[in-house]
C-alpha cells in the first residue's frame, strides 16, 4: 500500500430514513502489504517469472476457479504480463522449455510465452485426464508428459501412458499403449542425446512387478523395452533412478540376484553393470541407498547413504575408476538445487562447511560462518561474474570459489519471530540477486526482492492491499473492548484495548493464538494467561508485567470474572486433571482452589448464587456450585443428559440462574436457585428438521424459542418458566421457513433470523412484544448468529447473500438495518469490496463497542479486514456538485473518484467527518467523474458524539 493512503481515514454512508451511517476506520492495525503467495519464481533467459495467487484466488473456497497471475521482471522493469482462470487443482510446479514456461497443477498444464500474453492449455487425450505424477520434458520440440486416458473404447477405467505435445499443431498425441491391460506409469523421463529413457511397467499389476528400462525416439515404432534387466521381476525398487551421463545414461538396477550400478547406450548390447551396489560398504550387510547422480563433463557424482553415513563418489562408468572422494554425518540427502558445479568442480555443504571437488581431492572453501541447516538449500552459477550464490538457512551466501572467497551476502530475509522455515527460493539475473521472502525490516508482505550486501530493496509489491490482521473480539467491558490482532510485526496477535478512537486503540503482545479463552479485567486492569504464565496488560506503555508462573498450561475454557475476582482452569495433560484457580490480580491471591480429575470441563458462569461449574464424563453431565468463601465446590446435579462440548446462554432469570445445554437431538433449558432441589430441568426442546440449533432467548420475565418441524413452517413459543403459549405462527409452509433460527430483543422487538434451508437465503421477521403482532420485514442472505446487535433502537445484523439471486449476491457479506418496519429495513452496504473476496469473511463481522457504536469488519481495496466504527448521525446534507474552488463540506454521502493507482480500475474513496475540495474535484451520487481527488481529514465529528 502506497504511504500516502494510510493519512486518509475512510467512511461510507447512504442515506435510508433519514439517517446516515458513517464508517470510521478504528485504526489500521496492519499496514503491511499483503503477501503476494507466491507458488514459484522460475529463470527464463536474462529474467524471472514470478506464479502468483491473484487476489481473487480460491484459496477459502472450492467454488471459484483460482486466478494464477504471471509477472516477469529483469530487477529493473516488473510487468504482469498473463492471467489466467482455467487451471484447477493443486500446483506441482513450472520448469523452463524451450524458453518458455511451462507450468502444471494436478490436472491441467500450461505454457506461457513471456513475451506473449497468451497461455495455451496444452490439452489432454482425447477424453483423458493430466497425471499428478507428471514430470514433463522437451524432447526433439515436443512435450513429453504422463497421462490417464481411457483405453480400447472403454468409458470407464483408465491408465497412465506416456503422450507428448505438438505445438505447431495444438494437439496431443498418445504415444504407445506399454501396458495394455492397465497403466504402465512412465516415470523418470531422461533425455539423453537422441533418445528419451524413461522406466514403465508392462504388466500393471501394483506398478512394480515388471518395470524395466525403455527408450524412445519420438515415434510409436521407436519406444521398445531397452533390456529384460530382470526376467523374473521388476529391475527397480518402486520407479528407478536414472541420469544422463554423457552420450549414455546410467541408473541403478537390479537383476533378481544383484544390485547395481548399470550404463547403457540405449540398446540391449550396450546396457550392462558396472558396479554392485553392495561394493560400496567394506562391511557386509550395511543398508546403501543411492539416492543422487550428479553429471560433471566425463564424470557422474554419486550421493550414497552407507549406514549412517553420507558418501560421495565418483566414477566414469566402469569399476575400477568408481571412488570413494568424500563422506560426512548427519546431515542428510543433498536434493538436485544443492548442488552446483563450476570449473569441472562440484561444490557441496556439509556440517556448515563449503566444499568442492573435482572427483580427486576436496577442498575446503569456507567454514565457521554458515548459518546451521533448516531447510533443503539452493545453489545458482552467475556467469556473469562467475561466483556461485548458495542459500543456507535463512541467508545468502556469494563465493569465488576459493578458499577465504565466501561472504555473507544477507541474512534479514525473514522476521526474527517467524516460523516460516521454507527455503528462501532466489535467482541471479542481470548480475542481481532476486529473491522472494519477507525481510526483516520491510512493511511489505512476502514479495520480489532485490538482494545486495548493505540492503534487502523491493523490486514490487504485487500487492498493495495492506495484510489481514486477523481481528477477534474477547470481551466489551466498562466502556472498552478488547480484541486480537496481528500487526504484521510479529509472528503471534497483539492483544488490544479501544474505546472507539484511534488514539486509545493500543495493542501489547501477546504470546498465545488463543487470547479470547485466556483473558479477565479486575480492578479496571487487563489481564491474560500466556501459556503458563499470568500477565497484565500496561496499554499506554505497550508492555505487559508477569504476576505469576502456574505449574501448567492454561485451559481453553474462557474464564469468568466479576470487579474483585477472576476464575480460570488449568490443565495437566499427565495426570488429566484440571485445576481450578482464582485471582485478585497479584501472585499473592492468586491460588489454585480445587481439582477436577476424570472429566472434561465444559463452561463456567459467575451467578448471584456463586460459582457454576459444568462438568461431562462418559455418564453424562455434572453441575457444580462454589459459594462465595469456599473452596469446595458442591455438586447441585447429576444427570445422564450428555452435552456437546458447550453452554449457552447462563443469564438471571425471575431470580434464578438459566442456562441451555444441548446434546443429540435436543436442547434442554435448565434453571437453578443453587440448591440441588431447585436445579431443575424446565424444558426439552428438540432441534429443527436440519438438526441444527434454533435460539432460546431470555428476557428479565419471558423466554422465547423457536419450534420449527418439518413441513409445518415455525411458530415462535414465549415461557414464563411454568406455561408456556405460542404467541406467532410464522406464515409459510414446507421447508421455507425451517431453518436455523436467532432470536434478539431490540426496542420492544424481538427480531426473529430464519435461514431458508438448502438454500442462499434468510428471512427476518418480527414481533412486537407490546402489541403482540409479528410480520415479515425481508428477504435477506444466510444470518451469522453472532451477528445482531441493537443499535439506537435499530438492530443491525450482517448476511452472507443480500437476498437476491446471482452470485455475486449471494457469496459476499453485507450489513444490514432494520428499525422495525418494511421500508427501514434495508441493506447499508457491501461488507466486501473486491468482488472476488468470497469466503474470507470472518465468522464475527460486528462487535459492540457502546451505546450507539459497533464495530464492523470491513475488506476493500485498501484494508484486508479491518474493523471499522459504525455509527447513526442525523446529517442531511448531500455532496453533489463541482467544486471550482477550495472550500470545506461536511458530508455523509459516499464520495466517489477515478484518481488511479498503477493502472487499476477507479478507486472509492470515503471521507469521514470532513473534508477539503481542492478546485477541480468532481463530486457525485451516481456517476464517477474524470475529475482528480485530493481530501484533507478535519478534525470534527458527528454532532451525535458531543
Amino acid at each position: 500500500m502506497k504511504k500516502y493512503l494510510l493519512l486518509l481515514f475512510y467512511l461510507l454512508s447512504h442515506s435510508v430514513s433519514a439517517q446516515t451511517y458513517h464508517f470510521d476506520i478504528l485504526k489500521h492495525l496492519n499496514t503491511q502489504t499483503a503477501d503476494s503467495h507466491p507458488l514459484q519464481m522460475v529463470k527464463l533467459d536474462n529474467q524471472v517469472v514470478v506464479l502468483q495467487e491473484g487476489i481473487d484466488t480460491s484459496d477459502y473456497n472450492p467454488y471459484i476457479p483460482p486466478r494464477w497471475e504471471l509477472w516477469k521482471s529483469n530487477g529493473t522493469t516488473t510487468t504482469n504480463y498473463a492471467n489466467t482462470t482455467a487451471f484447477y487443482g493443486t500446483y506441482r510446479g513450472a520448469q523452463t522449455i524451450n524458453n518458455k514456461l511451462l507450468f502444471f497443477n494436478s490436472y491441467n498444464m500450461g505454457l506461457s510465452d513471456p513475451n506473449s500474453s497468451q497461455i495455451v492449455k496444452i490439452p489432454y487425450a482425447p477424453e483423458g485426464q493430466f497425471s499428478s505424477q507428471a514430470t514433463p520434458v522437451f524432447f526433439k520440440n515436443k512435450i513429453f508428459f504422463q497421462s490417464y486416458l481411457y483405453k480400447n473404447g472403454q468409458s470407464t477405467g483408465s491408465g497412465e501412458e506416456l503422450m507428448y505435445y505438438d505445438e505447431t499443431t495444438d494437439n496431443t498425441y498418445f504415444l504407445k499403449d506399454i501396458c495394455t491391460t492397465g497403466s504402465s506409469e512412465p516415470r523418470n523421463l531422461t533425455v539423453v542425446g537422441e533418445k528419451l529413457f524413461f522406466t514403465a511397467d508392462d504388466i500393471s499389476i501394483n506398478h512394480t512387478v515388471n518395470r524395466e528400462l525403455w527408450v524412445t525416439d519420438g515415434t510409436t515404432d521407436g519406444t521398445v523395452k531397452v533390456k529384460d534387466i530382470n526376467p523374473n521381476g521388476s529391475a527397480f525398487i518402486y520407479y528407478g533412478l536414472l541420469a544422463k551421463f554423457g552420450n549414455k545414461l546410467i541408473f541403478q538396477a537390479y537383476d533378481g540376484v544383484n544390485d547395481a550400478l548399470y550404463v547403457s547406450d540405449g540398446t540391449e548390447a550396450g546396457t550392462y553393470p558396472f558396479k554392485y551396489t553392495r561394493t560400496f560398504s567394506e562391511i557386509g550387510n550395511q543398508s546403501i541407498t543411492i539416492f543422487g547422480i550428479y553429471e560433471v563433463g566425463t564424470k557422474a557424482f554419486l550421493f550414497i547413504n552407507v549406514g549412517n553415513k553420507y558418501e560421495i563418489w565418483v566414477t566414469d562408468g566402469t569399476d575400477e575408476n568408481t571412488k570413494r572422494v568424500a563422506y560426512y554425518k548427519n546431515y542428510g540427502m543433498f536434493g538436485p538445487n544443492e548442488i552446483a558445479s563450476k570449473d569441472g568442480y562440484i561444490f557441496f555443504i556439509a556440517n556448515e562447511t563449503l566444499y568442492k571437488t573435482d572427483g580427486n581431492v576436496v577442498i575446503m572453501i569456507s567454514t565457521g560462518h554458515i548459518t546451521p541447516y533448516e531447510s533443503s538449500f539452493k545453489m545458482v552459477y552467475n556467469p556473469v561474474n562467475q561466483n556461485l550464490y548458495f542459500s543456507h538457512g535463512k541467508s545468502i551466501y556469494q563465493t569465488t570459489g576459493n578458499y577465504n572467497g565466501t561472504v555473507l551476502i544477507n541474512d534479514k530475509f525473514y522476521k526474527e519471530d517467524t516460523w516460516d522455515n521454507r527455503p528462501i527460493e532466489f535467482e541471479v539475473v542481470n548480475n542481481k540477486v532476486l529473491a522472494i521472502c519477507q525481510p526483516t525490516y520491510f512493511n511489505f508482505g512476502k514479495e520480489l526482492y532485490e538482494v545486495q550486501p548493505d540492503t534487502i530493496k523491493i523490486v514490487y509489491d504485487f500487492r498493495k492491499q495492506s495484510n489481514s490482521p486477523h481481528i477477534s473480539p474477547i470481551f466489551n467491558h466498562q466502556g472498552k473492548t478488547y480484541f486480537s490482532a496481528k500487526d504484521g510485526r510479529m509472528e503471534y496477535p497483539k492483544i488490544f484495548e479501544t474505546d472507539g478512537t484511534p488514539e486509545n486503540t493500543r495493542g501489547v503482545p501477546a504470546k498465545t493464538y488463543q487470547p479470547t479463552e485466556t483473558c479477565f479485567k479486575l480492578n479496571g486492569s487487563f489481564y491474560f494467561i500466556e501459556y503458563n504464565v499470568l500477565k497484565r496488560a500496561n496499554f499506554t506503555a505497550g508492555v505487559t508485567d508477569t504476576i505469576k508462573t502456574l505449574p501448567y498450561d492454561c485451559y481453553t475454557i474462557r474464564p469468568v470474572f466479576d470487579e474483585n475476582k477472576a476464575y480460570f482452569f488449568t490443565y495437566s495433560g499427565y495426570s488429566y486433571q484440571y485445576n481450578l484457580w482464582s485471582t485478585q490480580g497479584t501472585a499473592g491471591t492468586t491460588q489454585m482452589i480445587c481439582p477436577f480429575t476424570d472429566v472434561q470441563m465444559l463452561f463456567m458462569h459467575l451467578g448471584s448464587e456463586g460459582l457454576y461449574v459444568f462438568t461431562k464424563r462418559s455418564g453424562g453431565m455434572k453441575v457444580w456450585l462454589l459459594r462465595p468463601n469456599s473452596s469446595t465446590p458442591e455438586l447441585l446435579k447429576a444427570t445422564s443428559f450428555l452435552p456437546l462440548d458447550r453452554l449457552d446462554l447462563c443469564t438471571s432469570f425471575r431470580g434464578k440462574t438459566a442456562f441451555v445445554v444441548s446434546g443429540g437431538s435436543e436442547r434442554q433449558v435448565w434453571f437453578s436457585d443453587g440448591t440441588a432441589d431447585g436445579t431443575v430441568l424446565v424444558k426439552t426442546l428438540g432441534m429443527n428438521n436440519s438438526n441444527e440449533e434454533s435460539d432460546v432467548y431470555f428476557t428479565p420475565d419471558y423466554f422465547y424459542y423457536l419450534r420449527s418441524p418439518y413441513g409445518e413452517g415455525s411458530t415462535l413459543w414465549r415461557s414464563d418458566g411454568t406455561n408456556e403459549n405460542v404467541v406467532y405462527h410464522i406464515s409459510g409452509t414446507g421447508e421455507e421457513y425451517t431453518g436455523t433460527g436467532i432470536l434478539r430483543l431490540c426496542n420492544n422487538i424481538l427480531y426473529i433470523g430464519l435461514n431458508k434451508e438448502y438454500s442462499q437465503f434468510g428471512f427476518l421477521y418480527k414481533y412486537d412484544t407490546i402489541t403482540g403482532e409479528g410480520l415479515l420485514l425481508k428477504q435477506v442472505g444466510k444470518f451469522n448468529r453472532e451477528d445482531f446487535l441493537c443499535l439506537e433502537n435499530n438492530m443491525v445484523f450482517t448476511t452472507l447473500g443480500n437476498g437476491s439471486e446471482g452470485p455475486d449476491n449471494t457469496r459476499k457479506n453485507y450489513l444490514f438495518l432494520s428499525n422495525g418496519t418494511i421500508g427501514g429495513t434495508q441493506m447499508i452496504t457491501t461488507l466486501e469490496k473486491d468482488d472476488y473476496w468470497y469466503g474470507r469473511f470472518p465468522s464475527t463481522g460486528t462487535y459492540p463497542l457502546s451505546e450507539k457504536e459497533t464495530l464492523v469488519s470491513v475488506s476493500d481495496d485498501f484494508y484486508n479486514q479491518e474493523w471499522f466504527v459504525f455509527r447513526i448521525c442525523k446529517n442531511e446534507l448531500s455532496l453533489d456538485s463541482i467544486s471550482n474552488q477550495s472550500k470545506t463540506e461536511r458530508s455523509a454521502t459516499t464520495i466517489v473518484s477515478t484518481e488511479k493507482l498503477d493502472g487499476r480500475i477507479s478507486v472509492n474513496y470515503y471521507a469521514p467527518k470532513s473534508i477539503t475540495l481542492n478546485p477541480g474535484f468532481t463530486t457525485s451520487l451516481s456517476n464517477v467523474s474524470t475529475s482528480i481527488f485530493k481530501a484533507e481529514i478535519k478534525n470534527q465529528t458527528c454532532n451525535f458524539k458531543n
